[in-house]
């Protein structure tokens, strides 16, 4: 997926296949939906997006191994 059909999603808004989780944070939330959409349709939840279509983005740490 390209950076502008994501961004064209956002646009779309949330609905009952695409969520928004602001960050990895919300992750026991966002895999509880996804079980939801599995029990119904496909979906997807999107990380680093506010409720209100606004793209955050997130930052992440990377632990050496």
């Amino acid at each position: 997926m390209q950076l502008q059909d994501v961004e064209k999603l956002i646009q779309s808004g949330e609905s009952e296949t695409v969520e928004f989780k602001m960050s990895t944070g919300q992750r026991t939330t966002a895999a509880k939906t996804l079980c939801g959409m599995l029990n119904g349709t496909e979906g997807m939840v999107l990380f680093g997006v506010t409720g209100k279509a606004n793209m955050v983005g997130q930052e992440t740490r990377h632990h050496a191994a």
